[in-house]
């Protein structure tokens, strides 16, 4: 089998521009020289770091003949950073240089250490840190320092170094060197200049400035508790934050994302002195326009992630605070209810606090009950919004009865409210808990059909826990039973794959195997009788087939037979050629040309020994390509044709492909964009590897 190394020495730079685009291409051959800790993964993985706009983990792996990658850029898959890592392997090997080759399990690698990757973890602060330095040397310029003081801060500490660029300098700049030089320089200023320095800041940043200065400077001069004029500045801050837009522009990579920073610091210094009733009434103020706001913006969850910082001191202040313990916990619950987004903290840094204890959650138990017993919905009559807060609420309730340790209660209230909620599978696992395992299985296959059309996803859910009920008792059977089942219910090559795993060692696949063939040929399901000679396994426990009848009925596919048909025709290729019986899967594709979905993979199967079969799907998609008769259309034929032409070249057959290209040349000859592809292919592309 040909591993990542092999696969790059047969690639051509055509090849991987075809691969990734023109574009993508064009921009990954400029980051060659940013890439760093190129490693190779066992047989068929490389992986790098490369510098971007900032680092950037690239993997590229071999899979079934044909290249896949990740990246942790927004592109995610076949971006330039990806092509830069596949050309600096070329690069690599071309000059003889070793690619060191890391074990699976080992450690995570370290960050580049070249020239290319000086940054460090700390680069981001390290940053910030100097966009706050040249904003404190504004602003000392302001404030009235000479311009040698100023330069003072990033000049280097020796006579020589005469002729500098600051900017390069500050770069090379150690944190405990540039600490060092802030240190230096307010020492030396008077108090009348240091007064003038943070008044310039706090004018010139009065958003972001203004309430960290009152805030920080009554920590450093150990002051009372926040003022009522401090609490005010904070509320107005609130004000001002909560209004502002949040939105981001990935691809011109700008944005603004409102900080709450100053909101969580204030609230913070207020809870450590002990200010929980402040802070839970500026919470109050907050949340609803924290909530407006995060309503409007248009980012990827970044204000999210601000407005729930921000409520984590909130969270720390309410179980101190003085609202009455019952009512502490219905505010929360209340703003979980508000909380459609998800944005909260972890709410059990309230919940799990010693100071609620058994008698509050009975109360709140008792309250949540009732509550739900005058609702008592109906699924299908409720709007939206009355069923979310309907499930919220019996949500609090359970777990009210867990805090309680109180588990029959929470069983019994699940059964009460099943028919409006559809929650079958967190009460089977609690049935499962009480080790009530009968009863556990009698709900298991109720709501299974109950669910089975209108949620798939519980009723799967449903049915793996039945596997593993099944597994646990012994029924291995009835447990490849069920898989098979879901292979009759819809054929695909993962349950065939499974199949064939669970089988073998039992010594049925071959039986098995058997009838899943059958059955994606003429619908005919295992004999209804389960005539162990021809069907080893029993019937599954849960099922939507009507084995019975013996032929399956498909739902909604019965009116496309075209497609079930096609469907089916590819299946049956996969599978052969899962099974590595190549000549079948050509065979296959020979019957049914038109009816079959393929990839390169079905080409790069069968080429070794059917080169006639691979050029002739190449062939096709190539034809399909021109009859839609664009620039791009054009391109993509001349990638498939470029194919056609590797496989028959390995087998000595190029004079067919060039008698092709000028048959092509010949029809198409008015089509002055498809002429400059079949030109550009007709020469020879250059080897990545020499």
């Amino acid at each position: 089998m040909t591993n990542i190394i092999e696969h790059l020495h047969t690639l051509t730079y055509d090849d991987l521009e075809d691969w990734a685009g023109e574009k993508i291409f064009t921009r990954g051959k400029g980051l060659v020289n940013k890439v760093s800790q190129l490693d190779q993964h066992g047989e068929n993985e490389l992986t790098a770091k490369v510098k971007g706009t900032e680092w950037y983990d690239c993997s590229i792996q071999l899979n079934d003949g044909e290249l896949e990658s990740d990246c942790t850029c927004p592109y995610y898959d076949r971006c330039k950073h990806v092509v830069a890592v596949v050309l600096a392997a070329a690069k690599a090997i071309n000059s003889d240089q070793e690619i060191p080759v890391t074990k699976e399990n080992s450690e995570l690698a370290e960050e580049p250490q070249d020239e290319l990757a000086a940054e460090s973890p700390n680069d981001d602060e390290f940053d910030a840190q100097l966009e706050m330095l040249e904003s404190i040397q504004q602003a000392m310029s302001k404030a009235g320092l000479t311009l040698e003081q100023v330069e003072a801060l990033t000049r280097p500490n020796t006579e020589q170094a005469t002729d500098y660029d600051p900017d390069e300098y500050l770069g090379e700049m150690s944190l405990d060197e540039l600490n060092h030089r802030l240190s230096t320089t307010f020492n030396a200023l008077t108090k009348a200049k240091l007064v003038q320095l943070l008044m310039t800041l706090a004018m010139d940043h009065p958003d972001t400035l203004l309430y960290d200065l009152l805030e920080r400077a009554s920590v450093l001069s150990r002051e009372k508790p926040a003022s009522k004029s401090q609490i005010s500045v904070l509320r107005r801050q609130i004000k001002k934050i909560t209004a502002e837009d949040s939105w981001r522009d990935n691809w011109k990579g700008i944005g603004h994302t409102p900080d709450y920073g100053p909101i969580e610091r204030g609230l913070n210094q207020m809870l450590e002195h002990g200010q929980f009733d402040e802070v839970i009434e500026l919470a109050k103020e907050m949340w609803p326009l924290a909530l407006e706001q995060l309503h409007h913006s248009h980012d990827e969850g970044e204000l999210g992630y601000e407005i729930s910082r921000a409520m984590v001191p909130v969270f720390h202040a309410l179980p101190r605070s003085s609202m009455q313990p019952l009512k502490q916990l219905f505010w929360l619950m209340d703003l979980e209810f508000e909380d459609e987004y998800d944005i909260l903290p972890d709410t059990n840094l309230v919940y799990n606090n010693s100071s609620y204890d058994a008698a509050i959650w009975r109360e709140v138990s008792t309250i949540l009950e009732n509550r739900l017993n005058k609702k008592h919905l109906a699924s299908e009559s409720s709007v939206k919004t009355e069923f979310y807060t309907y499930r919220r609420e019996l949500g609090h309730l359970l777990f009210a009865f867990e805090k309680q340790n109180d588990m029959d209660s929470m069983v019994r209230v699940q059964i009460e409210h099943i028919s409006q909620t559809k929650a079958y599978q967190r009460l089977v696992e609690d049935l499962i808990t009480l080790e009530r395992r009968e009863e556990a299985m009698q709900w298991l296959v109720k709501g299974y059909h109950s669910t089975v059309k209108e949620q798939p996803g519980t009723a799967n859910a449903l049915k793996g826990l039945l596997c593993d009920l099944l597994k646990d008792d012994g029924q291995y059977l009835a447990v490849i039973a069920l898989i098979a089942d879901e292979f009759f219910e819809s054929p695909n090559l993962d349950d065939f794959k499974k199949l064939k795993q669970a089988c073998e060692p039992l010594g049925l696949w071959l039986k098995v195997r058997s009838s899943l063939l059958a059955f994606i040929q003429s619908g005919t399901l295992p004999d209804p009788d389960f005539d162990t000679e021809q069907w080893p396994l029993p019937k599954p426990p849960l099922t939507q087939l009507n084995y019975n009848a013996n032929v399956r009925k498909p739902s909604s596919a019965n009116k496309m037979n075209r497609f079930v048909r096609k469907d089916n025709n590819t299946l049956m290729l996969d599978i052969a050629l899962y099974e590595e019986r190549i000549s079948d899967a050509v065979a296959i594709y020979q019957a049914h040309p038109d009816e079959i979905y393929l990839s390169d993979k079905f080409a790069l199967k069968v080429a070794a020994d059917h080169p006639d079969a691979a050029a002739n799907y190449y062939q096709k998609l190539a034809e399909k390509e021109i009859s839609r008769g664009h620039k791009t259309a054009y391109q993509e034929a001349g990638k498939q044709l470029r194919k056609m032409r590797a496989v028959l070249e390995k087998h000595g057959r190029l004079n067919e492909w060039h008698e092709h290209i000028v048959k092509l040349q010949t029809e198409h000859k008015r089509k002055i964009r498809f002429m400059e592809v079949l030109e550009r292919i007709s020469v020879p592309s250059k080897k990545l590897i020499d």
